[in-house]
């Protein structure tokens, strides 16, 4: 979720640079030599830092995903550069795009630094086995009568789709086989799991 909202709020930031950069000439009027002027007031390489850093964020690979944040970094801190130190004569919606990248990718680094000091638990999704302990918990929760059934049955569905049985092991179908012989699961959910255990 957290790194959704980074995502998209470096996505938002190139947004509004770009819807910048298509207003400015409109808004005051400028003729094309004058578009030009303001594309060198923003140099092609940063709107396509832009864009190139806005596309690798998305991507499932992990190192472009990090050089994506990186480049939002470097996008940000020129338009903090246009801002404080040049005598920019654009639209202020684009420098302000800009700092929105570089905002986005600054707290993309304090996710990283907290994750990094275990503040924070990498990956939403369980280990393929830690479900096998949680159900047991709630098996034993259920016999106590602390848990109804229903809450059991509904506590078990959520436990079970929240795991990636892909990635298991033969000792996890072990111990799915010793929750079947005790009644945790049913014999449909122990087929559904080593089905998905040998998928791939």
């Amino acid at each position: 979720m957290k790194n959704s909202l980074v995502k998209i709020f470096i996505f938002v930031g190139l947004l509004v640079m770009l819807l910048g950069v298509i207003l400015d000439p409109l808004i005051s009027e400028k003729s094309f030599s004058a578009v030009v002027a303001l594309l060198v007031n923003v140099p092609f390489y940063i709107a396509l830092s832009a864009v190139l850093a806005t596309v690798f964020i998305f991507a499932k690979n992990k190192l472009l995903a990090n050089v994506g944040y990186g480049l939002a970094a470097l996008v940000g801190v020129f338009g903090i550069l246009l801002i404080v130190y040049v005598d920019y004569t654009g639209l202020i919606v684009i420098p302000v795009g800009m700092i929105v990248m570089f905002v986005g990718a600054l707290l993309k680094c304090i996710l990283i630094v907290i994750e990094f000091f275990g503040f924070v638990k990498t990956g939403s999704k369980q280990s393929p086995g830690d479900f096998s302990d949680i159900l047991m918990r709630y098996k034993e929760l259920e016999k106590d009568g602390v848990l109804s059934a229903d809450e059991f049955a509904d506590l078990k569905n959520r436990t079970i789709a929240a795991g990636d049985q892909r990635g298991a092991s033969l000792d996890d179908l072990k111990k799915w086989k010793k929750l079947l012989d005790q009644g945790v699961l049913t014999e449909e959910e122990f087929g559904a799991l080593k089905t998905k255990l040998f998928a791939e």
